[in-house]
Parts: C-alpha cells; sequence; structure tokens
C-alpha cells in the first residue's frame, strides 16, 4: 500500500503510472500502514491537501465525486452559496461524467467552481473543498479527460469516510468542537451542551480542568490566538445548569433495557465515563469504589479552588439520573474479587487509576520524616481537610499538574516560602502552562535544572534538602534531552517540608489475589489490554484509563471509559467486536502525521484582513487575567465562538473490502 500510482499531496506530485510495481519506491508517509484492517488493502487516500492512488484500479473521477457528496451531505452548513451550491454543482458534472454523459465544457466550470470555493467560502471547509478536484485538474487531467471520451468499467469498491477538524482530532474523546462552537455563536446552548455531552458526561468538570488539547490544535492561533474551547465548554455548561433551570439529562436518550448487568470497578473519569454510555445503552450498571465518594482524581487530586465540589456533584448528577447503583468503600482484592464479580455479571470494567506516588529514591527518603508528604497523600489530606503539619518552608519536587496543585494548596495552608524545584528546564514542564502561571502569580518560587538527592533530617523531622544542579544531555528514548548532574554543585535548601510530585503508579497488587484469571501486566505494572477494544486477555474483562495508560490527563483517562463502553456493549449484545472505520481512521491520521503542526498551519488560510481583527476578545482577556475564577458573559461567549474557522476535513478511504 505504500507504493503510490499517482496522485498529489500538498505541493509533492507523484507520477509512476507505467512503472513495474518492483520499481515503485515506498512512500514514506504511510509507511507504518499497509492495511485498513487485517486482509483489506487500502487502494486509495483522499482529504483536504490532495489524493494518494495505491491501486490502478480505482477510478478518480468516482474518487473526487464520493468525496464532494460526503462534504455535501454530511460536513456542509449551507450558509454560502460557494460552499451550499459550488459543492453540488460539482458533485453532479462528475457523477454525470462518471455515467458516461460527460461534456468537454464540464472541465472549465469544474476549474470555475474550484476558484469560487477557494476564493469566497466562508468557512474553512468551503476553502479546502475542492482543493483534491483542483490538483487532480492541474496534474492528472488526462484521467478526467479519458472518462469524458469513453464511459469507463469500474471495479466498485468501499468507500470509508471520517469527518473530523484538527481540534476533533486532538481531543482525546473526539467531542464535534465546531460544531457546538457554532451552537453558542447562534445561542443554542442547550444544543452546545447536548452536543458535548453525546461524547463526554463531565462537561463542567471538563470545562475547568481539562488540558485542552483541542487549543493546542486549533487553527485559529496562525492569525492570533485559539478560541478558548475549554472556557467554552465551562460557559455553556454554567449557563444551561445555573441560568436556564434546565436538566439537562433528561435530553440524553436512553434505550430499554437489555437485561444485561455490568461492573464498574473505580469511579474516577474512566469508571464515569463507561458507566454513562452503558446506560445510555440500556444495560444495568453498578459502580464499585475504594473511597467513601465518587469521582476519583476529581475528588481526591483536584483542589476544590481549581475545582469545586458543587461541579463535580452537579456532573456525577448523570450517571445517578440513568439509573446506576454505587457501591462505596468496596476495595478490590479486599472487599470484592473479580472471580466473584465475573460469575455475577456480563462485562467488568477496571478503571481504578493510578492512586500510588513515586518516590524520589534519596537518601533519607524512606525513614518519612516529619514535614514529609508524598504528593497525592497530601492531597488527598487537604482535600478531606484533614489535620497537615504545616512548616514555615516546603519544597515541592516535580512540574507536573500535581505539583502544581501541592504547591499552590500548600500557598492556602499558609506555608510562608514554597520553591519548586524541577530537574529540567521552564520550557520542559509538563503542567499546563495556566496552572504554572498561577503558581507564580501566587507567589511560589521555581528552581530549574535542580535536583534533590538526599533528605536532611534532625530528631526525625526535615530541617533542608540537599539538592545539586543539572545540565541537560543527549536525548533520551522519549526523545527528551537527559538531564545530568553538575559535579560539585550540590547545595542545600532549608526546609521543613518535603512533597514529592514526581509521577503516580498503579496499584496492581490484588493480581496476585485472583488466581486463575488471564489478566496480564505490562513492565510499567499498568494492564494489559487491546490497542481497539480495551478488553484484556480475560474475556469479558476490559480496563481503562490511568491503569492502562500510566498516569495520564482527566479527557484521557474519560476516552478510554468511553471506548471500553463501546466495546463492551458489543461483547455483550453481538458477541464479537466490529472497530469503527472512525477508529481506524483516526489511528491512520496519528500514524501518517497529517494533523501535526507543521502540516496542517500552511494549507489554505481564509482571506482575512488582520486590521480587523481583535488582538484580544473579552474572553481571552478575562481567561489570562484569571481562568480559574472567571465570569463569563453570553457576549464574551458569543465573541470568541465567532472566531471558529470551522476547520472540517473529510477523509476517505477506499478500501480493497
Amino acid at each position: 500500500m505504500t507504493k503510490v500510482i499517482y496522485g498529489v499531496w500538498g505541493d509533492e506530485v507523484i507520477d509512476n503510472r507505467g512503472k513495474p510495481i518492483d520499481e515503485i519506491p515506498e512512500y514514506p508517509m504511510f509507511e507504518s500502514i499497509k492495511e485498513f484492517s487485517p486482509g483489506n488493502r487500502i487502494l486509495a487516500f483522499v482529504a483536504w491537501n490532495g489524493f494518494l492512488v495505491f491501486d490502478e484500479r480505482v477510478d478518480l473521477v468516482d474518487l473526487m465525486r464520493k468525496y464532494i457528496e460526503i462534504i455535501q451531505n454530511e460536513a456542509s452548513c449551507g450558509s454560502c452559496v460557494p460552499g451550499r451550491m459550488a459543492t453540488k454543482v460539482a458533485r453532479d458534472i462528475l457523477k454525470k461524467i462518471v455515467e458516461g454523459e460527460g461534456r468537454r465544457e464540464f472541465l472549465s466550470i469544474l476549474g470555475d467552481m474550484v476558484e469560487l470555493t477557494y476564493n469566497a467560502s466562508m468557512c474553512d471547509l468551503g476553502h479546502t473543498a475542492l482543493i483534491p478536484l483542483s490538483k487532480a485538474l492541474k496534474y492528472f487531467r488526462e484521467e478526467i479527460e479519458e472518462s469524458l471520451r469513453v464511459k469507463k468499467e469500474m471495479d466498485e469498491f468501499p468507500y470509508r469516510w471520517k469527518v473530523t477538524a484538527p481540534c476533533i482530532e486532538a481531543c482525546p474523546i473526539q467531542i464535534d468542537i465546531p460544531r457546538y462552537v457554532e451552537f453558542i455563536k447562534k445561542g443554542y446552548y442547550s444544543l452546545s451542551l447536548l452536543t458535548i455531552q453525546e461524547k463526554n458526561p463531565l462537561a463542567s468538570v471538563c470545562g475547568r480542568v481539562c488540558i485542552a488539547y483541542c487549543e493546542l490544535a486549533c487553527r485559529r492561533k496562525n492569525i492570533d490566538e485559539p478560541i478558548a474551547i475549554k472556557h467554552l465548554k465551562r460557559f455553556v455548561s454554567d449557563w444551561v445548569y445555573e441560568l436556564e433551570k434546565e436538566d439537562p439529562y433528561k435530553k440524553l436518550s436512553k434505550k430499554s433495557s437489555t437485561g444485561k448487568k455490568v461492573a464498574i470497578i473505580g469511579a474516577g473519569p474512566a469508571g464515569i465515563a463507561a458507566a454513562c454510555f452503558l446506560l445510555r445503552e440500556g444495560h444495568e450498571v453498578h459502580i464499585y469504589e475504594a473511597t467513601d465518594k465518587i469521582g476519583g482524581m476529581m475528588i481526591w487530586g483536584i483542589p476544590e479552588f481549581r475545582l469545586p465540589r458543587e461541579v463535580v456533584y452537579r456532573d456525577r448528577r448523570l450517571i445517578e439520573a440513568l439509573g446506576a447503583k454505587i457501591f462505596c468503600n468496596k476495595t478490590l482484592g479486599e472487599d470484592i474479587h473479580l472471580k466473584d464479580l465475573k460469575e455475577k455479571y456480563d462485562t467488568i470494567f477496571i478503571g481504578i487509576g493510578a492512586q500510588k506516588s513515586r518516590k524520589l529514591g534519596i537518601k533519607g527518603e524512606d525513614e518519612k520524616p516529619r514535614g514529609y508528604y508524598e504528593g497525592l497523600v497530601f492531597l488527598r489530606l487537604f482535600n478531606s481537610k484533614q489535620p497537615i503539619e504545616v512548616g514555615r518552608k516546603a519544597v515541592v519536587v516535580g512540574a507536573g499538574n500535581v505539583a502544581m496543585d501541592c504547591c499552590r494548596s500548600a500557598k492556602r495552608l499558609g506555608v510562608e516560602e514554597v520553591i519548586v524545584v524541577y530537574r529540567r528546564t521552564e520550557n520542559e514542564m509538563p503542567a499546563n502552562k495556566e496552572e504554572y502561571e498561577a503558581a507564580k502569580r501566587e507567589g511560589v518560587k521555581f528552581m530549574f535544572q535542580t535536583n534533590p538527592i538526599e533528605v536532611i533530617t534532625k530528631n526525625g523531622k526535615i530541617i533542608g534538602v540537599k539538592c545539586v544542579k543539572m545540565k541537560l544531555g543527549e536525548p533520551d528514548e522519549s526523545g527528551r534531552r537527559r538531564p545530568m548532574p553538575i559535579e560539585g554543585s550540590e547545595f542545600i535548601i532549608e526546609a521543613d517540608m518535603l512533597i514529592p510530585a514526581v509521577g503516580q503508579r498503579v496499584d496492581l497488587s490484588w493480581l496476585d489475589k485472583e488466581e486463575g484469571l488471564k489478566i496480564k501486566k505490562t513492565k510499567w505494572d499498568t494492564i494489559v489490554v487491546d490497542e481497539y477494544t480495551l478488553m484484556t486477555d480475560e474475556p469479558g474483562v476490559f480496563a481503562g484509563g490511568d491503569c492502562v495508560l500510566g498516569p495520564s490527563t482527566f479527557i484521557e483517562a474519560e476516552a478510554q471509559g468511553e471506548r471500553a463502553a463501546k466495546f463492551m456493549h458489543q461483547y455483550m449484545t453481538k458477541g464479537r467486536f466490529e472497530v469503527d472505520d472512525d477508529i481506524i481512521i483516526s489511528k491512520i491520521l496519528r500514524d501518517t502525521g497529517l494533523f501535526k503542526e507543521f502540516q496542517f498551519v500552511d494549507f489554505v488560510e481564509p482571506e482575512i484582513d488582520k486590521k480587523i481583527l481583535m488582538e484580544e476578545t473579552p474572553l481571552l482577556i478575562k481567561k489570562k487575567r484569571d481562568p480559574e475564577n472567571i465570569i463569563i458573559t453570553p457576549q464574551d461567549a458569543v465573541i470568541d465562538a465567532d472566531r471558529c474557522l470551522r476547520c472540517y476535513r473529510v477523509v476517505l478511504v477506499v478500501t480493497e473490502k
């Protein structure tokens, strides 16, 4: 499949027609993709920036016809004449050519339609809609002219497609972001929230603590600033719940009972998401949670100043309204066992998270002196308002979001001086930029390229942390430059609190008590699952979230719950798995890197005079000033939503079967 017969992608034209297949070189962009699914070759690929034909049996004219037909039927909003009518004219002409009714003048009309959509469409979907056709006309016109002369006998191959966007592909749970933003722009707030909840049941929480991968991919940033996608989600969920006094749960569909029962172990983002989608499919769902409250890290890990508890409880009502039965204080391996649950339930989902902190592995740490708190332990004590022995000066180790939550929580406890030490540079911090900026505003100090090597104690209490300065060496296996200690640079930070926040791990000790089950674990102590279905080697037992991915983000865990629910439903109702075309096409986009920044930012941009653009919208100004306590008005939301370029993309794949 990696041998391209002919095609164009971007500015690269490939023409190997007439060459023996052995003389055609492999095409690098698709080198990792041989088949759409096992035994099912990919014959052609067409998307927003061109097309590639891997098998000469594919008819170019029909390929263009189908691509434009999908844009017409499934992606075009119909708001502008070029997007609505020019694509229709092009589709109808190509259909006539395929049917043997082509005329010479059709080619000039197609050229006119290309120019019209490119120059006059109101959104980026319209701008790019006919780019593949324009490249076919420019570089492979003879293929189209041959179809004008004689009607071709075509082999019939399946067409598979997905309507997506850079922001959708960046979102782990793949919310239709342009759609919900468009509803906000038009003032249809309930429809906007419903669009979000179709994929994401924790909309209110996500609107506050999501890492916002979508904004990193937003193409609007190539003109001024990304759309405030996360805060628009926050606005619409708050508005519908608090101001419209509407119960949005009543609008979510729920199918009649299937008679199937499901056990969910762990009530964090992954477990709640899985429960929601399984309940909507009509299954009976029982949730087992080890603590006395459901919510996982939303309750025990994220501080209330960043995520108000009423917001968590608001979203939690969704699974309660859908009929979930919740059993708290049920720990896997102690109060409940998989073997017993397998006898009572048709499927099981394990979403236990990564609840253990990683140690620094330095001298004096194992003694756990007074003033020493592992990051997650510290946050659990803080969030449950339990006593914490507060010192005068605290050192927090790490630079991820947990470290930011720890240092900001320590300031709120009254610690006079809080210092975050990180072994790499500021540019390599994994923490959300908003969190980092908030910590600096609150007086937290940062020491980069610094690493602790010893806990200094006196009479069982911390009095200091010995550190060494670091320099960045050669890249490691992850591609990041490896921190190396600088000889002779040791120094001591006087402190009476040490809070390591350098990562989390999954506790799989319960597996030792489950003899006979086929669940395997990786060398990182995560659960092994199928990459598509998330089922373990034990039939009917699925897993997702941090216990599979390792420590990850809220939205990544939630996405795994949604994915697992889909295949758990198939397992219970069909007895087999059918992987959606959407999932496979998303994998193709990831593996080929087509939505990487350097590849998608340089495509056709709308002709906008930058002088009429606002440098910063009211929402962006508020977001930068105080992203957590922001008050968003409808005017703020509509102005920001109106900046969306509507970058929908159609990806079409032709397969052998």
